[in-house]
């Protein structure tokens, strides 16, 4: 009987507790209706998982916290539902916000395809996606 216990109390802490453990959902839909009254292109469906386990990116290479020039943010400090994690939380403004959004994002993917690498989007339509609704 002790011995069950132990196996089902091992599968949880190995097999389930990791899905509990990152930092965001695999999935996040970019939808800042606090800075956005109206949004003029589709919303941004952004793969947290996809840009989570590539082997050349950090949480710090999104994430950050800048004093005099350095990123000192401690990737501890990520937490799912945080406020501080979201853009928003610095980036107050609409411009401000879609320029922190589009020199971090596309800056990068620019730098993956000169490498020629595998890279993200590049252009508006292919993040702000058209999709059906509900979708």
């Amino acid at each position: 009987m002790n011995i069950k216990i132990l196996y089902i109390t091992a599968f949880i802490i190995i097999g389930v507790m990791p899905l509990f453990l990152s930092a965001q959902s695999d999935e996040m839909i970019i939808n800042n209706v606090g800075v956005f009254k109206k949004h003029t292109r589709p919303l941004v469906h952004f793969s947290h998982f996809k840009h989570q386990y590539m082997d050349e990116v950090s949480c710090t290479d999104c994430h950050h916290i800048f004093f005099l020039g350095k990123n000192v943010l401690d990737p501890d400090y990520l937490i799912e539902g945080g406020k501080s994690i979201k853009c928003s939380y610095c980036h107050k403004s609409q411009s401000d916000l879609r320029q922190a959004y589009h020199k971090q994002c596309i800056a990068c993917h620019d730098k993956y395809a000169k490498a020629g690498k595998k890279a993200g989007p590049g252009t508006c339509g292919e993040c702000h996606v058209k999709r059906a609704a509900g979708k």
